[in-house]
């Protein structure tokens, strides 16, 4: 089955070469199996719709400073602040 995503809010860079690099508070619903709510970074074009660009596996990020950016974008904006997994409290080690 499909997993459908629903974007709750957005903040993004954009980049000379066209591409905006974004930072989302998410749900992924699996349908009958369910739903996660979190955050994601993903990739739109530089085309004049937006489209995302959905590779498989996570996105490039080019630096931590890129990171941080959208991070505190982000962490002023209702949608991020009050958005969390399920498994948010769930860290049992850090691991370094």
């Amino acid at each position: 089955m499909a997993t459908n995503v629903h974007v709750h809010d957005e903040v993004g860079i954009r980049f000379k070469h066209g591409g905006t690099l974004c930072f989302q508070a998410v749900t992924y619903d699996h349908g009958p199996d369910g739903h996660e709510d979190g955050f994601r970074f993903i990739w739109r074009d530089g085309n004049a719709n937006g489209n995302l660009m959905a590779h498989r596996g996570g996105a490039r990020i080019p630096t931590m400073h890129h990171i941080s950016i959208l991070t505190t974008l982000a962490a002023e904006r209702p949608a991020f602040k009050n958005w969390r997994g399920w498994d948010a409290d769930d860290i049992v080690q850090v691991i370094i």
